[in-house]
């Protein structure tokens, strides 16, 4: 979905107005991911606020930050890599939303 979601907001950035873009689990740290999003370069789209970035360096599916090593873009995406989620395969939803920062971004975007 984060993929999607990323590119969905970068066609239609001047259209959209996102107060607070929150990832988890994302695979856009992945070389090869990033390598079939450019061109155009990586870029945080032009109607996104601010960006929250959260993983558990046990899920498979999201290997890296999305941090200046990998999305060196302004401005920078804020990541939280402690993320202790508890679901089976470590990428599961539910174990993403259970951390108290995640709900934290979320709300603070929904409600803002």
């Amino acid at each position: 979905m984060t993929i999607v979601t990323y590119r969905v907001l970068r066609d239609f950035a001047k259209k959209v107005s996102v107060r607070g873009l929150v990832t988890v689990g994302s695979p856009l740290g992945l070389t090869t991911v990033r390598n079939h999003l450019a061109p155009p370069a990586l870029a945080m789209p032009a109607g996104v606020a601010k960006w929250h970035n959260a993983f558990d360096p046990r899920d498979v599916v999201a290997l890296e930050p999305l941090d200046t090593s990998t999305w060196n873009i302004k401005p920078l995406i804020e990541n939280k890599g402690d993320v202790d989620n508890f679901t089976d395969n470590r990428h599961g939803i539910s174990g993403y939303l259970d951390d108290p920062k995640v709900a934290r971004w979320i709300f603070d975007a929904l409600a803002s």
